[in-house]
């Protein structure tokens, strides 16, 4: 199974639900740049406690530097600082940066780098037997605040056959 870099709002979605189990059984590896760390560690969000311990238990979400360097194209404003470290460390690795935020995905793909966010790893969990079905979960992140936009969860929905 492949490794990842994880920002933070893929890591609180499946923490919100408790269900990181479901995020390592389709990336047995994940790694995060000190920006999303940091974000982590100052955010208000209980949950990041949790994704907090699995980094520092260090089996299957490591921290790593990340070189600042110049992007081939000028990234949008509004991109966070742990949104363009994950893209930087995604693009010098060459794995696939886990985001979803629209702006930060679409910059992403721009400049080469494979993206996906939450409703793609749960679509990936089901395909590879982890879960049976993604509306459940769904449901959850919904219910725990996760923000998915409504066009884009009906449109998931109708593409996983769940409606």
């Amino acid at each position: 199974m492949p490794t990842a870099i994880a920002d933070t709002s893929p890591l609180i979605a499946f923490s919100a639900i408790r269900r990181l189990d479901v995020l390592r059984s389709v990336f047995t590896a994940i790694t995060i740049p000190l920006a999303v760390a940091r974000e982590l560690e100052a955010g208000d969000w209980k949950e990041a406690q949790v994704v907090l311990r699995e980094i520092r238990s260090e089996t299957w979400i490591s921290q790593e530097c990340v070189e600042s360097a110049a992007f081939a194209l000028m990234p949008p404003a509004n991109l966070g600082a742990g949104e363009l470290e994950v893209i930087r460390l995604a693009s010098s690795s060459g794995l696939t940066a886990l985001i979803d935020d629209s702006d930060a995905r679409k910059f992403a793909t721009q400049i080469g780098v494979s993206t996906v966010g939450s409703l793609g790893i749960l679509a990936r969990a089901k395909s590879l037997g982890s879960i049976q079905a993604v509306r459940p979960l769904v449901e959850g992140m919904l219910g725990c605040g996760i923000y998915l936009g409504p066009a884009l969860v009906s449109s998931f929905l109708a593409n996983q056959k769940e409606l």
